[in-house]
């Protein structure tokens, strides 16, 4: 089997639901939910991120190994819609020119759970998505220096009355 695969396994086997738990959405809610956004490198090591306050700017050293990128959402009144966009930017030099390529347009990984108020549903949901720099060809072009590769990382969480956070974070490799 892929080790893609066995990681994400193992992730939502062992860690990717230990906080949650079954809630009954509230007729009314007001309080936006918490978006996360957590690295799982080394197999379990972890770096997260939330819109209550919290993020990370992370250099990688190794372009060979991989990594998840996980967003979610928590909220004690349920967590209805997770979004999980990565886009990818590159830096690049020839002589004292630099230029930047990206980041990218992207469609995010969403996630959703069903619900109305009344419903029994989880307080949490996630989206997750693989990621190496070394999968990345040189995008500079002939007699440039690839200098950089940059992953530009925002979860999107909602809950089931539209209340909406947000966090974004980084995770640069230096060629």
């Amino acid at each position: 089997m892929n080790p893609r695969w066995l990681t994400l396994i193992a992730l939502t086997v062992l860690g990717g639901c230990e906080y949650w738990y079954t809630v009954t959405v509230p007729t009314s809610d007001s309080t936006p939910p918490t978006a996360w956004a957590t690295l799982y490198y080394d197999g379990g090591h972890q770096v997260a991120a939330t819109s209550s306050g919290t993020s990370f700017s992370k250099n990688w050293t190794d372009p060979y190994k991989s990594f998840f990128i996980v967003g979610s959402g928590t909220d004690s009144g349920g967590t209805h819609r997770v979004d999980l966009s990565v886009s990818t930017g590159h830096f690049c030099t020839k002589g004292s020119v630099a230029k930047a390529i990206g980041p990218g347009l992207v469609v995010p990984l969403t996630e959703i759970q069903p619900g109305s108020p009344g419903s029994k549903v989880d307080n949490g949901l996630y989206g997750a998505k693989y990621y190496r720099f070394s999968d990345f060809s040189n995008p500079c072009g002939s007699g440039w220096t690839w200098v950089s590769t940059t992953a530009y990382i925002t979860t999107r969480a909602e809950d089931f009355h539209g209340n909406v956070s947000t966090v974004s974070s980084t995770v640069r490799h230096s060629w």
